[in-house]
């Protein structure tokens, strides 16, 4: 479709639904005219035949509520979980959005399946700490301090460790940042901005025996723990002795 042609389309919507072109409307006018464009372009194409494809999306995009939302409003959400649990690929989590008071959030913890890659936070999104006690409001706060089971006399930092690691996932990660129970200041990357990103580094004290011994302790007892096993070498073939070679060569002899 030319580009023309989508402009004459969407001068359509904006007049049909706002009264005016594309160039007056407001910023919110402008985006659902452009979902509902895009929705009609979508639902014209012929549905392709054969095999279907996965193509990658960057682990940071999915991880995001953008790609939902997106998906969401496309109306393809269903369609896109779906292929991707057929194509065996892992999916991905992340317990920083899942405190959502109202809903039984996929992030949260209890929501995980095998096949997923889970993370506490990431080194683009903002650590636990930064989450909960700056970003959530009130009714999240609580939400989020009950569900994993927080209290005064441990860092959030390890109670949100302990949750992620309790769950079903195969694989879970966290940061050096979740592992410190640090904040907004620690942030390592903030995605689309330029300057002041991957300077964050961490101190030299704060990689100590009692962090080491606490994050050993929650890995044992969530069972996560696999030591290091050496491959195994094949064992040197037992040279024959005498008397076995002597029984083949007569066996041998008599046939």
């Amino acid at each position: 479709m030319e580009t023309n042609e989508i402009k004459q389309k969407l001068a359509a919507l904006t007049t049909e639904r706002f009264a005016c072109q594309p160039d007056a409307c407001t910023d919110a006018q402008l985006y659902h005219a452009l979902l509902a464009l895009t929705q009609q372009l979508a639902a014209g194409r012929p549905a392709p035949a054969g095999e279907r494809k996965l193509y990658y999306f960057s682990a940071e995009f999915l991880m995001g509520k953008l790609l939902s939302n997106n998906l969401l409003a496309l109306g393809l959400f269903d369609q896109v979980r779906a292929l991707l649990d057929e194509s065996g690929f892992p999916g991905m989590k992340v317990l920083i959005f899942a405190f959502d008071v109202w809903n039984d959030n996929e992030h949260l913890p209890h929501n995980y399946k095998p096949n997923m890659i889970v993370y506490t936070s990431t080194h683009d999104s903002q650590s636990v700490c930064e989450q909960v006690m700056d970003i959530c409001n009130e009714d999240e706060k609580q939400f989020a301090y009950r569900y994993l089971r927080s209290s005064t006399s441990e860092a959030l930092g390890w109670s949100a460790i302990k949750s992620v690691w309790a769950s079903c996932a195969n694989i879970t990660m966290t940061t050096m940042q979740d592992v410190l129970s640090l904040g907004a200041d620690a942030r390592m990357n903030v995605p689309s901005t330029v300057g002041g990103n991957w300077s964050w580094r961490v101190r030299k004290e704060g990689i100590n025996r009692e962090v080491a011994r606490m994050l050993r302790e929650i890995t044992e007892t969530y069972k996560r723990y696999r030591p290091y096993q050496p491959p195994k070498r094949p064992k040197p073939r037992k040279a024959p002795e005498a008397s076995e070679t002597a029984e083949v060569s007569e066996a041998a002899a008599q046939d």
